[in-house]
């Protein structure tokens, strides 16, 4: 029977209709909204400026790490590539402009440069990164889906992810890549539960080569590897030669530019640098300095964090049942036990989607930590950049006034309160908040059970 085109018509409407009103279709529009006001209005200058300084060396014909600026491993400058090629196509030659009236703050305030980025810059080089905040919401939602079968569930998974705050900064006002390591690392365990080894190693080397953080995850990788070929060693052999395979393969491609330009040792500058090791003018490794408290603390740590990580593996590996779901519960504390001290708040991008895949399949146990990491990162990010999130927008429009947003920004570095600085104050209580809840993700998924049985005993 031939309804006709309108009845067609209709009922393409209707179809339409109700995909927009899916959960997960709703949380995507919302959170393309937030991410959509914040881009030209807001912009960590600190950090974005760097990218515009790859660019420009980029298209100047250098590599990465010829002229300084530059202070990562090369994925992500790979893709800044790819935004210049962007960039190129539309005609965006101007990428940023020095200001003298930002000088002042640039003197005393290390998260400040004069070289204020266009709002255009800024839209285009967070718009890759709010696309890979979409491919990890996807990915939550689809591991959510398929071990519930509950589309409820998974929806909660994508928003957990999608809108939580610290992810929404990183990616829209802080334009910070960690949102690509984090969509490489949850592909990397995407591929894993479906025993793809190979393209599960080649997923993480491209996460490791991104941020460091997940090569700490390599043991709950490889816990599962072992519990799910249990009593099957070749298999078992044969699925970690493949995931090894991934991870040398993609790691010799992405380095051959630095191997064959001898930059390759420079590339882990921002690791080096940071703890105050580094090349002397010699060429000679040397330890000159320790620039911060916070690094020397992550690096104190580091036997106490991989004990903790092989304790959770060997948990993970013993643990009966579905080697699946095991995976999924023991890379949230795993996750967690890399910050046991954060030198960074956007490093706990790692944390968020194993936060969301827990909550909503496991109920709300863990919402708390959630909010406690996702807001006190957020807001320790937001006293960091202290105002200088506004100089795009007073540098290219007439809605702010540049000298009196530097102004207010100094004045606020000199109040204090009881002889204390008040943006410390600010800047340790939001630390604390956001430490305590990853403090609280191990405590409340080893230490309180094995206390509760205990007791019981």
């Amino acid at each position: 029977m031939d309804f006709g085109p309108g009845m067609a018509s209709s009922a393409r409407y209707g179809g339409m209709v109700a995909i927009l009103k899916r959960p997960v279709v709703i949380i995507l529009i919302a959170g393309l909204l937030i991410r959509f006001v914040l881009m030209p209005v807001f912009s960590y200058g600190y950090e974005v400026s760097h990218w515009a300084y790859t660019i420009e060396n980029i298209r100047s014909g250098n590599g990465l790490y010829e002229i300084s600026g530059y202070y990562y491993t090369p994925v992500w400058g790979y893709i800044l590539g790819a935004v210049s090629w962007i960039m190129d196509v539309f005609g965006l030659d101007t990428l940023a402009s020095r200001f003298d009236e930002v000088l002042p703050l640039q003197d005393a305030w290390w998260a400040c440069i004069a070289d204020v980025t266009t709002i255009q810059f800024n839209i285009i080089v967070t718009l890759p990164l709010i696309f890979c905040d979409i491919l990890v919401g996807y990915l939550i939602y689809r591991m959510v889906r398929e071990d519930t079968g509950d589309e409820r569930k998974a929806a909660v998974g994508f928003a957990l992810w999608f809108l939580c705050p610290i992810v929404i900064f990183a990616s829209s006002v802080q334009a910070m890549f960690d949102t690509f390591c984090v969509l490489f690392m949850v592909l990397s365990i995407f591929l894993l539960r479906r025993q793809r080894y190979l393209l599960c190693g080649v997923a993480m080397a491209l996460a490791i080569l991104t941020k460091v953080f997940p090569g700490f995850l390599l043991l709950a990788l490889l816990a599962y590897i072992l519990a799910k070929n249990r009593g099957n060693r070749p298999e078992a052999v044969r699925a970690v030669a493949l995931l090894a395979a991934g991870l040398i393969i993609t790691s010799v491609l992405v380095y051959i530019p630095q191997i064959m330009d001898g930059t390759f040792l420079y590339s882990f500058s921002f690791l080096t640098d940071r703890m105050g090791i580094g090349l002397s003018s010699s060429g000679e490794w040397s330890i000159f300095s320790m620039q911060s408290l916070g690094f020397m603390l992550v690096i104190i740590l580091q036997p106490i964090i991989v004990l903790a990580l092989i304790g959770l593996a060997y948990l993970q590996y013993k643990e009966s049942g579905d080697p699946d779901s095991a995976l999924m519960r023991f890379l949230l504390p795993a996750s967690a036990v890399i910050f046991l001290w954060t030198p960074s708040p956007q490093y706990t991008l790692i944390v968020i989607p194993f936060l969301a895949y827990y909550i909503s399949v496991h109920g709300r146990a863990f919402l708390s930590q959630w909010m406690l990491v996702g807001v006190g990162a957020t807001m320790y990010d937001l006293v960091t950049a202290n105002g200088t999130v506004l100089f795009s927008l007073a540098a290219y429009t007439d809605l702010l006034d540049l000298g009196g947003l530097v102004e207010a920004i100094l004045s606020f570095q000199s109040a204090s309160f009881l002889g204390i600085h008040v943006m410390s104050i600010l800047m340790v209580a939001t630390a604390a908040v956001m430490s305590l809840g990853l403090l609280l993700i191990p405590y409340g998924f080893v230490v309180r059970p094995w206390l509760k049985r205990r007791a019981a005993s």
